[in-house]
């Protein structure tokens, strides 16, 4: 699988995320609302009422987007944010080993290729798959986090085509969506379902 056939298979993995997340507001309406039910003992004699249905639904969704919003103000503060609640920690050339060299210089290269300025670099030194991302929402809060996978099991040539992918996404403010969308994700799972789920639909490289 190329590079290209893997940037597909990362807009599929999207979509499925996003049709997870309809389904999870979904089930947490029903849920509610069952449970609405039997709190006022209107179950099982009555299943369907479309009064308290619709009642049910916007207190819901008000209340997800309350905590949404919530979420997206607190991740505003950067890529950073993200990068360290994945336990990520900021890699400096003077304490990183021949791995972590290896990385700043090519994300050095590649900010430099692309005109923009070199994001700090974020090593999830717990994380053995094969991942990386890039959060911020702009240019200049973005930072680019790597697992510690990633460096081992990619060469240098692989390394740069991911680095340069996830490079020329936050160059075009392409995360800043996906921040917000995240902020969303991440309220309405509780943290069931956060934001190592997006990083693993990020990329699933085979290992070799």
């Amino acid at each position: 699988m190329n590079f290209f056939e893997h940037q597909d298979r990362a807009r599929q993995n999207t979509q499925q995320l996003i049709g997870l997340f309809s389904l999870s507001i979904a089930v947490m309406i029903m849920a509610i609302y069952i449970a609405t039910l039997f709190l006022f003992r209107m179950a099982p004699r009555v299943w369907w009422h479309p009064g308290l249905f619709l009642y049910v639904a916007g207190i819901t969704i008000i209340a997800i987007a309350v905590g949404s919003l919530y979420k997206i103000a607190c991740l505003r503060q950067g890529g950073s944010v993200i990068a360290q609640e994945l336990g990520g920690r900021l890699l400096l050339p003077d304490m990183a080993d021949e791995q972590g060299r290896q990385l700043l210089n090519i994300v050095e290269e590649m900010a430099i290729a692309s005109g923009i300025s070199v994001p700090e670099v974020y090593l999830l030194d717990r994380e053995t798959s094969i991942n990386a991302f890039a959060a911020g929402f702009t240019p200049n809060d973005a930072v680019i986090g790597v697992t510690r996978g990633t460096l081992q099991h990619l060469n240098r040539d692989e390394l740069q085509g991911v680095i340069g992918h996830d490079i020329q996404s936050y160059s075009q403010w392409r995360y800043a969506a996906k921040f917000a969308f995240g902020g969303t994700v991440t309220w309405d799972f509780v943290h069931l379902f956060n934001w190592r789920i997006a990083l693993a639909y990020s990329w699933d490289f085979p290992r070799r």
